[in-house]
């Protein structure tokens, strides 16, 4: 399936969610395989938060597959709260088979900018 698409596939699996998470889902989309050149990307609607998610391996490092979700940078507003809102919503959601415990916020600015940042349900010890 070429990158078109898997746009259209994004779309598809995303009736009934806002347009405008469809359009994130599909920019963050095109970002990881086109910008970032990962390779293996899954996407799977999450119907808890009305978006897509997508399941991917960084390169070089297919042990550990991340949760990415898209967030826009000007309509998300992250607290303590929401975070913890974010983790238990994916979970009813049932993304992957066991508990969430980490995930990948994919944030978009609107100059199309993406910064991507690990989150670990509560604290996580510190790597040395």
């Amino acid at each position: 399936m070429n990158l078109q698409d898997k746009l259209k596939d994004i779309e598809t699996k995303s009736v009934g969610f806002p347009s405008s998470n469809v359009a994130l889902s599909q920019r963050i989309y095109t970002d990881l395989v086109l910008a970032k050149k990962w390779r293996h990307v899954e996407y799977k609607p999450a119907k808890e938060l009305a978006t897509c998610v997508f399941l991917a391996y960084e390169p070089g490092n297919m042990n550990e597959q991340l949760i990415v979700l898209p967030i826009s940078q000007d309509k998300t507003k992250l607290t303590i709260d929401r975070i913890t809102e974010i983790f238990d919503k994916l979970n009813k959601s049932y993304i992957i088979d066991s508990p969430i415990e980490k995930l990948t916020l994919a944030i978009y600015y609107s100059d199309s900018t993406v910064l991507y940042y690990h989150l670990s349900k509560g604290l996580a010890k510190k790597k040395e």
